[in-house]
């Protein structure tokens, strides 16, 4: 009798024994692999505002601005315009308004948030007659001043900001197929040679 009581005891031990080892080291596998699995499912960091590359980009600028779509909007013809990123240096802003478009162009800087564009001091204004679509230039030499913009995101698109000039608020990138159509259409049209010169 005592021995066969001994025989269980002995058996219960073994098993929760057996139980024990089994526990700590499902538990030290799962401590093991959890770096691996989060270094598989973790999400790229976002790059700061001051690290974004706007060479090649083109975005439209605008007062209006739709949160949930995080795109600038313009809401009529003449209160919004493009401004091209030619490379990691020169822009180009067109001011849109129906058949008369002005031309400006400068170079720019990024500092950490800060978007600043300085302004070579001449414009070309395109003229398009309606009824004929024949299409002139004026240029003109003025002073214009600089502008800048606070960098930020919306969700994880990238937005500019401006508070001191309305028809400038807020800007947002056209999709690179978009980007790509518009400059090209820019460095074919005469007004950039025009600019340049």
């Amino acid at each position: 009798m005592q021995r066969w009581l001994y025989i269980l005891i002995t058996l219960a031990l073994f098993a929760v024994g057996a139980w024990l080892v089994a526990s700590v080291s499902d538990k030290f596998n799962s401590f093991s692999k959890a770096p691996e699995e989060n270094k598989k499912t973790s999400v790229p960091t976002q790059k700061e505002p001051g690290e974004q590359s706007f060479a090649n980009e083109v975005f439209l600028l605008s007062e209006f601005f739709d949160e949930n779509e995080c795109k600038t909007v313009a809401q009529c013809d003449c209160c919004a315009s493009d401004l091209f990123f030619l490379n990691s240096r020169q822009f180009v802003m067109v001011s849109r308004c129906l058949y008369n478009d002005t031309y400006f162009s400068g170079t720019y800087s990024i500092t950490e948030r800060n978007l600043a564009l300085t302004f070579s001091q001449k414009s070309v204004v395109e003229k398009i007659k309606e009824e004929t679509n024949e299409i002139s230039y004026e240029t003109a030499i003025h002073k214009i001043s600089n502008i800048e913009f606070i960098i930020d995101f919306c969700h994880e698109h990238i937005k500019v900001h401006n508070s001191t000039i309305k028809e400038f608020t807020n800007g947002s990138k056209y999709d690179s197929k978009t980007a790509t159509e518009l400059l090209n259409s820019l460095k074919s049209n005469q007004v950039f040679k025009l600019l340049a010169t």
